[in-house]
């Protein structure tokens, strides 16, 4: 039996995933007038950079031995392989794709679409899948289920269901709004790095990148095994980059694409 725990642990980290990108573009716009084509371009870069060129490395390199003989190297490999292919993906989209949107503002709405887009394809389809499985559990048994996706298959979901704890599917939205808040953060350093010749902010993006991913890694290797310490360190340590990333942001006085390209005319001009 599916209990309503369950349901409003899927219903929060669907929600969180699907919507919560969209009411965060809607507010900066409204806010800043940001224009839409960073959000589109962090989109796109997620999905080249993360799921196409990572995923591709990643076939490569968990195949050596030494992947599957050491933790330490699958969980060094782990995060740095994130940070690296989705800080230089910002790198791009900043230094040749948004070049003319030099303001401070297209940094926040390239990092709600990177990190929109991650929230909505990693976790908001699967929660929404796991919503019709649920309903469709409850309201027809493991038959309805067996329908649609096969005998064995609807067995191993019931299976799941029973035995995973609601507070897994709602970690789930939890941490998707510090990862959301992490991309916002990353996209800012690697924006200042890029745009305004702060250079150290680019290495410092892929490692903070890096050390976040490695709570997850050794979650998954078996070294933290409670789910909310695990959320924990990544709140803390998401919340810290996020207070370093508002101080770069508020650190610059121009407030947009159109007065810092002002400014720099004027500049040029003198």
């Amino acid at each position: 039996m599916i209990s309503m725990n369950t349901i409003l642990a899927l219903l929060f980290s669907a929600g969180v995933s699907i919507l919560l990108p969209i009411v965060l573009i809607i507010i900066w716009r409204k806010k800043t007038h940001a224009p839409l084509l960073p959000f589109f371009t962090g989109v796109a870069i997620f999905i080249i950079f993360a799921l196409v060129l990572e995923s591709l490395c990643h076939q490569v390199v968990l195949k050596l031995p030494i992947m599957s003989t050491s933790v330490v190297a699958y969980i060094l490999y782990g995060g740095l392989a994130a940070g690296v292919f989705e800080e230089t993906g910002r790198f791009v989209a900043f230094k040749w794709l948004l070049r003319k949107h030099n303001g401070r503002e297209s940094a926040v709405a390239y990092g709600i679409g990177h990190g929109g887009i991650e929230a909505v394809l990693l976790v908001g389809l699967t929660m929404i899948n796991n919503l019709i499985m649920a309903f469709t559990l409850m309201n027809h048994g493991i038959e309805g289920i067996a329908a649609l996706v096969g005998t064995e298959v609807a067995n191993s979901i019931a299976a799941s269901f029973a035995s995973v704890p609601s507070v897994y599917f709602l970690a789930a939205g939890v941490e998707r709004i510090a990862a959301i808040s992490l991309h916002i953060s990353l996209s800012v350093l690697v924006f200042f790095a890029v745009q305004r010749g702060r250079k150290a902010l680019f290495p410092l993006a892929i490692l903070l990148h890096a050390a976040v991913d490695w709570f997850a890694m050794l979650y998954q290797v078996g070294i933290i095994r409670n789910i909310w310490l695990l959320e924990a360190g990544v709140v803390v340590a998401c919340l810290v980059i996020a207070l370093l990333a508002i101080r770069i942001y508020r650190s610059e006085k121009v407030p947009s694409d159109t007065a810092y390209a002002e400014e720099m005319n004027m500049s040029e001009e003198e």
